[in-house]
């Protein structure tokens, strides 16, 4: 039996924060083709808007949001069987919209963003925001195709401790504590990025997905 439609509230995000859709709609821009052959009717270079990406968009935040265990799988099934996504026996659709689910689930979170140019067939990847440094949000940064079938909290986990609690530290030796109990913050408002880079050297480089930042704040939660 196929699930039954239910009306779908608008992300209220994109009125909140207008440069969001923006953001998301470059983020869609910038992946393969392939992520979209799921998406019935839809011309990426024809349609500007993406109506039809951001129906799925909603329909993919109700059922984060939804109570129960939920997966990758779980959510591409949900999404085929109302007709939000067409499949067709298409195997490399059936992967595009596991991948679409995965790539929106780390756009709504903006814990990740997702890599395809790197991954395995069939595998998760997230990019590589850190430049080489695998700290305790991010051990990994691929999964097997398996993966998609585990519960959302044990998948995020899979990659590494997206979010951790406050004072959290991944290390147990205790020189490593210790000089994690002294690690600083640095708030971006109590230093001057001119002088930093002109005097120097430094470098500075933009990074959208919260993991990263809150790896390196003890003092968030």
């Amino acid at each position: 039996m196929a699930p039954e439609l239910v009306q779908i509230t608008p992300d209220p995000t994109f009125d909140d924060a207008p440069w969001y859709r923006w953001w998301v709609l470059q983020q869609v821009r910038n992946q393969p083709q392939r992520l979209l052959l799921s998406l019935p009717d839809i011309e990426p270079d024809k349609d500007p808007n993406f109506v039809t990406y951001f129906l799925v968009w909603d329909h993919i935040r109700q059922l984060i949001r939804a109570p129960g265990p939920k997966s990758i799988d779980g959510m591409t099934d949900t999404l085929t069987n109302l007709g939000i996504i067409a499949i067709n026996d298409n195997n490399e659709a059936a992967q595009s919209a596991k991948d679409l689910v995965f790539a929106t689930l780390g756009w709504q979170t903006m814990l990740y963003k997702p890599d395809f140019a790197s991954c395995s067939a069939g595998g998760y990847s997230i990019l590589d925001e850190m430049d080489g440094f695998n700290g305790g949000a991010r051990l990994n940064l691929n999964q097997f195709a398996s993966s998609s079938n585990r519960n959302l909290p044990d998948f995020l986990l899979g990659f590494g401790m997206m979010l951790p609690p406050r004072n959290y530290c991944s290390f147990h030796g205790a020189d490593d504590q210790a000089l994690f109990n002294r690690a600083k913050t640095v708030i971006s408002k109590e230093l001057d990025a001119y002088i930093l880079s002109k005097v120097c050297g430094l470098t500075f480089q933009w990074i959208d997905s919260l993991s990263c930042h809150l790896e390196l704040d003890t003092r968030s939660a």
